[in-house]
């Protein structure tokens, strides 16, 4: 089963606002830093960076840009040392009315696959509002994380991604017979809209 990961940028790569945090102790990485040129002011972690790079070689995941960066999202990738992410595809983050709408270009997405033989994960800060979209993932078994925008990605996230596409990697190799993708609803009931947010929002206030 192949590995799939739809990646935001801000509020994820981009931690808005972190370095206005001076308590460094609630951070949720040590080493954040303004990307450098007059073009850019964003704020990464050089260390996330290196972890998310490890995660994506290691378990030959297939990223794709989800971020209303678009066309500019391979560039920023590149620029913060994401290998391989100057050729990842990017996808619309609206419907056809023009409304945001990044779970039907993933659906549309999937779609296109073989079988759609897919374990996928799906990181985007919009996802702790986005209800709707927040229960389609759970209804189509993927991993949806959403971190608070100050933090990013953190390192329990970090942890969780390597286990979701560590397990895809074991049914590739026939080595499970486990159900395909990890999910969300494996703990929470479908019906359970609530709980399914209030649960995102508790793994992005856990920041490792």
């Amino acid at each position: 089963m192949k590995n799939y990961l739809f990646l935001d940028i801000d509020g994820v790569l981009n931690a808005n606002d972190a370095l206005l945090d001076h308590n460094e102790s609630r951070r949720a990485w040590q080493d954040f830093e303004a990307v450098s040129g007059s073009r850019w002011g964003e704020t990464v972690s050089p260390e996330m960076i290196g972890h998310l790079n490890a995660i994506i070689s290691d378990h030959k995941v297939t990223v794709i840009w989800l971020s209303s960066w678009e066309e500019r999202a391979p560039v920023f990738g590149y620029k913060i040392g994401l290998e391989g992410s100057i050729d990842w595809p990017w996808l619309s983050t609206e419907d056809a009315r023009g409304k945001w709408g990044k779970h039907v270009s993933i659906e549309a997405y999937l779609n296109t696959l073989p079988g759609r033989n897919a374990n996928v994960a799906w990181i985007d800060d919009d996802l702790g509002d986005e209800h709707k979209a927040a229960l389609w993932a759970t209804d189509n078994n993927i991993l949806a994380l959403a971190p608070r925008a100050k933090h990013g990605i953190t390192p329990a996230m970090l942890a969780q991604l390597g286990k979701h596409f560590a397990r895809g990697m074991r049914i590739t190799e026939g080595r499970s017979t486990a159900p395909g993708l990890s999910s969300l609803a494996q703990a929470i009931p479908h019906d359970a809209a609530n709980r399914a947010i209030n649960e995102m929002r508790a793994q992005s206030r856990h920041i490792g």
